[in-house]
């Protein structure tokens, strides 16, 4: 901005130091009127042949005092729009600034929001086949110790089953995860109260006792505290009990 002023200023100030020239070279190759005869002649009949250049040289220097004035007059005039343009050209940019970081505002929190709703439709999507998994291992275990002569049949078609619903919530960036036991319920994120596990110890009340439910969460980021909850693990919590 700076080198924008030097430059314009230097412009203007060439551009008045020409037109100056050029009125007086005008001036000068123009004729100038002669005062009246008698004002030049004396009563005797002599002419001084001074008097012709020294008021040429009179007429020179008024028109070039007058042209210099108006030349400055105008610079400065030039100056002072080229500096009221600068100004609101300065507004100008501060204004579209300002709306730009608006802008990338407004974006960011509707990014934000598209985000969260894609998120949630996601999640629900995730949750079906959690339950799905879930089921199937359950099914598995429940048929490792039956008896029937079948279960090892249909564990057969329900162990790949299981498998290809746990290759997709890995590729989901899902896993599972399970709180762990003795630290304090409130402070812990990612789990819900299921049972309570009555207690006389007061050092114990309010820490979590077993975990009823795994719970799933995302794999990324790697920072544990930005990775969003899918499901809440379900835990039990120590209890004062009465005596």
């Amino acid at each position: 901005m700076t080198e924008l002023w030097v430059g314009l200023i230097f412009l203007l100030v060439l551009i008045g130091i020409l037109s100056m020239v050029y009125k007086l070279y005008r001036l000068w190759v123009t004729p100038i009127s002669t005062h009246d005869d008698s004002s030049q002649i004396d009563p005797n009949g002599f002419q001084d042949p001074n008097i012709h250049n020294q008021d040429l040289s009179t007429n020179v220097y008024q028109a070039a005092e007058g042209d210099a004035n108006d030349n400055v007059l105008d610079t400065s005039d030039a100056i002072r729009n080229l500096a009221s343009r600068i100004r609101s050209l300065e507004d100008s940019i501060e204004t579209t600034t300002i709306l730009r970081r608006q802008k990338e505002e407004i974006e960011e929190d509707l990014k934000k929001y598209v985000n969260g709703y894609n998120f949630s439709i996601l999640k629900m999507a995730l949750n079906e086949l959690i339950e799905a998994y879930e089921f199937a291992i359950e099914a598995e275990e429940m048929l490792e110790k039956s008896s029937f002569p079948e279960s090892s049949e249909v564990k057969k078609y329900l162990s790949p089953i299981s498998m290809y619903l746990k290759q997709g919530l890995e590729m989901a960036g899902i896993e599972q995860f399970i709180p762990d036991t003795g630290i304090p319920y409130q402070i812990t994120s990612g789990c819900e109260l299921g049972e309570k596990t009555p207690t006389t110890d007061k050092e114990l009340v309010g820490l979590i006792s077993e975990v009823e439910r795994a719970g799933w969460k995302s794999t990324l980021p790697t920072d544990s505290t930005q990775q969003e909850i899918v499901r809440n693990a379900q835990v039990s919590v120590y209890v004062l009990m009465e005596k």
